[in-house]
């Protein structure tokens, strides 16, 4: 026989989303192996490669070549580890196909990606101006690239001059700030609004991503107003003062 295993198997994705299963496929035999070609097991619960085989060619004895499988991770599949009976399927040197265990290898499915906002706060009245500031925390497991704090839903009484801020990539645990200007206009109400804010993001696999709706709480205040009191006057027609 010519067996091959796989070896240094990695993964990185989330429930919900598309990531990598790549490894090494060794030829621990003496003799060559021709038509090499990794399968994916197909009773992997949560897990759907996009192509469930990959082709590796020529193998020769002791020689270690690299496979890669796109994986989704269904939403609402549950996040843990999963072990892949991965197989290989070769030419052997009488021409027949055979096709063989590789070996195991774990990986793990991270939850899904959640994020959370802190001291939402902004100093807002009717007809005035302001400026809306929190923090937003990646509490998910896994790092995301090209995070955007947006507003996705304000409504009429909250008027942003922009509704997206770039806050870079975070770490799992990592947060950023953000500000968002905007102007109350005088035909809202004072009292406590409600904003719909979501985080746009990379996931893994390089796909663009967008999070659940959080809540922004802020409060309005009244129109700002004015009076003149105690005003004495002693002019008397042609008179200065």
């Amino acid at each position: 026989e010519e067996p091959c295993d796989v070896a240094n198997v990695t993964d990185t994705r989330r429930v919900g989303e598309r990531g990598v299963v790549e490894g090494l496929l060794v030829n621990t035999g003496d003799r060559r192996v021709e038509n090499a070609v990794v399968l994916f097991p197909d009773d992997i619960s949560g897990l759907q490669p996009r192509e469930p085989e990959f082709a590796v060619g020529t193998l020769e004895p002791g020689e270690a070549v690299p496979f890669r499988f796109v994986v989704d991770a269904a939403n609402g599949s549950v996040s843990g580890p999963r072990v892949l009976d991965l197989a290989v399927r070769y030419r052997d040197r009488g021409g027949d196909v055979q096709t063989r265990d590789a070996g195991d290898a774990t990986v793990n499915v991270a939850g899904e990606q959640t994020f959370e906002l802190r001291d939402v706060a902004g100093d807002f009245r009717v007809g005035g101006s302001g400026t809306l500031q929190g923090t937003v925390v990646n509490t998910g497991e896994l790092a995301v690239t090209d995070a955007v704090v947006v507003l996705a839903d304000v409504g009429e009484a909250f008027e942003p001059r922009e509704r997206r801020v770039p806050v870079g990539d975070l770490a799992p645990g990592e947060s950023a700030d953000f500000q968002f200007p905007a102007a109350i206009p005088a035909t809202a109400e004072a009292g406590p609004q409600f904003l719909a804010v979501q985080i746009r993001y990379r996931g893994q696999g390089d796909e663009v991503r967008t999070s659940d709706i959080l809540d922004a709480r802020i409060e309005v205040g009244p129109e700002q107003s004015f009076a003149l009191d105690d005003v004495e006057s002693t002019l008397q027609v042609g008179d200065t003062g």
